[in-house]
């Protein structure tokens, strides 16, 4: 998720390249038909809680961090691949339902992790200094402003959610599973 960005033979531009883009309406983001689409499709997919949270901590942890909100939710041994557990957050009304009542309870979570991933980590571990550091956006990590934009409105979920109950207050993000 939020790693390759997909464009497929009809013209939509998927968020992934997995086996959920034909099938999830939410990873659609944008169309070829689109002026500057691909950068729309990043922008759309880099201000959905939901997507960043599969990016950061991936789709597995989505649906742990679920079940424990749900003792009826069961999912662990049952996907072979990250990708069916992808599918499984985005077509399962139970696990659905956990999500748009409880998810931005994650937002400080989610904020953290993108920073620490694109910032504290480099920094930190830094790089061969034979090796040249990588351009501000590649193919595999989430741009740096977008990742200030994201952490901002991250803190600001984070921050409504604990002034508001859950249903009520002011929405974040386009997912709708989180709207």
């Amino acid at each position: 998720m939020l790693r390759t960005y997909t464009v497929q033979a009809d013209g939509r531009v998927a968020s992934c390249c997995g086996l959920g883009m034909r099938s999830i309406p939410e990873l659609s983001v944008s169309t070829v038909d689109e002026e500057g689409f691909l950068a729309r499709a990043v922008e759309r997919s880099e201000s959905d809680l939901l997507k960043l949270w599969i990016h950061t901590l991936g789709p597995d942890r989505v649906l742990q961090w679920a079940a424990g909100k749900d003792p009826e939710i069961r999912w662990e041994g049952m996907y072979g691949h990250h990708c069916q557990t992808c599918q499984r957050l985005y077509k399962d009304p139970r696990v659905r339902s956990v999500i748009a009542e409880h998810g931005r309870e994650m937002a400080g979570t989610v904020a953290q992790a993108l920073w620490l991933d694109q910032y504290l980590a480099p920094e930190v571990l830094g790089r061969p200094d034979d090796r040249p550091r990588p351009p501000a956006r590649t193919h595999d990590t989430v741009s740096r402003s977008a990742v200030r934009a994201a952490s901002t409105r991250c803190w600001r979920s984070y921050s409504r959610a604990q002034r508001y109950p859950p249903g009520r207050g002011p929405a974040w993000g386009s997912s709708p599973v989180l709207a």
